[in-house]
C-alpha cells in the first residue's frame, strides 16, 4: 500500500521523486534474520535469501539509471512458482524500455531508429512517461499525455529522415485521432510510417495496443497523421501587421488543479488580452532543452512549448468566451515555421476566431517574434471539446 501511495504521490508532484523497492530477505543481515522461525522459513520453503552484495548492486544500478519507475522488483522467481504455479501470461517490455532516452544517431531527436523502404521508411520512437519532461509534465486526469504538438513533430521528423535530413518546415492536414495517455511509468514504443504521396509523404503515428496479459488488440492503431510536402511553400509568411491589445494585457494563469496540467516547461503564455474576434497572447519562448530533455535540442523541426502555448491561447478564448468548455488540439490544416523563436524571446500570438461547431471550434493564428515579423503561422487550427461546461 505504501508503493501505491508513493506511485501515485510521484505522478501528482513530478518534481518530487519517489522510489520503492520490493525484494525477497536478505541474507546476513536485515531485521527479518532477528526472528526466531527464520531457519524454519528458509528450509521449509527452500528459499534462497538475497546476498547483501547482489542487493546492494541491484540498488546502486538503479540509481544509477535516475530510478525510472515508481517501483522496483528484485525477484529471483520464487514467490510467483510457489504461490502461482499455473501459466503466467506476462507483458514483457523491450529491452530498451528502462532507458532514459537520449539523443538520437539519426539526428532527429524524437526518432531512435531509422528504416528506410520504397521511397519512404519507418521511424522508431520510444516515449517514456517519466525521462520525457513533455510527457512527465503534461497530464490528463493525472496521466502522462502526448501532446498534440509533439505528435506532429513526429511527423516532421519522421519525414525529414525520409528527405535525407532535410529541414521540415510546412506540415499539413494533421488530425489527431486517438490520444496516447501512459496509465504506468513504462516507456512507450510507437512508430511513423512514411509512405511516398504525389508531392510529398503521408506519415502516420501508430502503437501497438496491447491488453493487461499482453495480448495484441489493435497492432497499429493511429494517433496522429498529416502530409509533409517534400517541397516546402518558400514565400514569406503574410500576416496582418501586429497591433497591441486596445486595454492592455492581462496575466494567464495555468491551473495547478484540473483535467488537463501544464507543468513548468510548457508554461509559456504569460499574458493575454480577448475580444470578440480573437485575441492576443504574449508566451516568452524557453530553451528547447526544458522540454527535450536528454533527447537535446538540436534536429527540432518545430518548437513545441511555443506552439503549445499557441494552442492554449487558443483554448484559454474559448473557455472565457463560452463558459467553462474545454476544448483541446484536434486538427492543423496547415503550419508553417519561418524560424525558431530564441530562448528568452517575447512573442506575441495573434489569434482570429473563425467559427464554432457542435463538438469543435476552429481559428487561424500567426506568432510573431520580437522584431514584430512572423514566425509560424497555423491555417485553420481546428480544436474538439472534451471537457463538460460551455455553452
Amino acid at each position: 500500500m505504501l508503493a501505491k501511495l508513493c506511485g501515485w504521490f510521484r505522478t501528482r508532484r513530478p518534481e518530487c521523486h519517489t522510489v520503492c523497492f520490493h525484494w525477497q530477505t536478505w541474507d546476513a543481515v536485515g531485521m527479518a534474520l532477528l526472528a526466531d522461525g527464520v531457519g524454519i522459513t528458509k528450509n521449509a520453503f527452500k528459499m534462497d535469501f538475497i546476498p547483501p552484495q547482489e542487493g546492494v548492486n541491484h540498488l546502486i544500478d538503479e540509481l544509477r539509471a535516475g530510478t525510472p519507475r515508481s517501483e522496483i522488483l528484485v525477484t529471483d522467481g520464487f514467490f510467483q512458482r510457489q504461490f502461482y504455479p499455473f501459466d503466467m501470461e506476462i507483458a514483457g517490455e523491450a529491452p530498451t524500455a528502462h532507458g532514459a532516452p537520449t539523443a538520437s544517431p539519426s539526428g532527429a531527436p524524437l526518432v531512435a531508429e531509422w528504416k528506410a523502404a520504397d521511397g519512404g521508411g519507418t521511424a522508431k520512437i520510444l516515449f517514456d512517461p517519466v525521462g520525457d519532461p513533455f510527457l512527465s509534465q503534461h497530464r490528463l486526469k493525472g496521466k502522462p499525455f502526448l501532446p498534440g504538438v509533439v505528435g506532429l513533430e513526429s511527423l516532421a521528423e519522421a519525414a525529414s529522415c525520409a528527405l535525407g535530413g532535410q529541414a521540415v518546415s510546412e506540415v499539413r492536414n494533421v488530425r489527431i485521432k486517438n490520444g496516447m495517455m501512459f496509465s504506468t511509468d513504462a516507456a512507450m514504443g510507437a512508430r511513423v510510417e512514411v509512405t511516398p504521396a504525389e508531392g510529398g509523404f503521408t506519415c502516420r503515428l501508430l502503437t501497438e495496443q496491447r491488453d493487461r496479459k499482453g495480448r495484441m488488440i489493435d497492432p497499429a492503431r493511429l494517433h496522429v497523421e498529416g502530409f509533409v510536402p517534400s517541397t516546402p511553400d518558400a514565400s514569406p509568411l503574410q500576416g496582418e501587421p501586429l497591433e497591441r491589445p486596445p486595454l492592455g494585457w492581462f496575466p494567464h494563469a495555468y491551473p495547478d488543479e484540473g483535467l488537463l496540467y501544464h507543468g513548468q516547461p510548457l508554461r509559456c503564455l504569460k499574458e493575454c488580452a480577448y475580444q470578440y474576434d480573437g485575441g492576443w497572447g504574449k508566451i516568452v519562448a524557453p530553451s528547447l532543452a526544458e522540454l527535450a530533455g536528454p533527447r537535446g535540442e538540436a534536429g527540432w523541426m518545430t518548437p513545441p512549448a511555443v506552439l503549445d502555448a499557441c494552442v492554449v491561447a487558443c483554448g484559454s478564448f474559448l473557455f472565457l468566451q463560452f463558459g467553462g468548455v474545454l476544448e483541446v488540439p484536434y486538427e492543423f490544416e496547415r503550419l508553417r515555421v519561418a524560424r525558431m523563436p530564441r530562448a528568452g524571446e517575447t512573442c506575441i500570438i495573434r489569434l482570429f476566431f473563425r467559427e464554432r461547431g457542435e463538438r469543435h471550434s476552429r481559428f487561424d493564428f500567426t506568432l510573431y517574434g520580437e522584431d514584430d515579423q512572423p514566425l509560424l503561422q497555423v491555417d485553420s487550427y481546428r480544436t474538439i471539446r472534451v471537457g463538460a461546461g460551455g455553452r
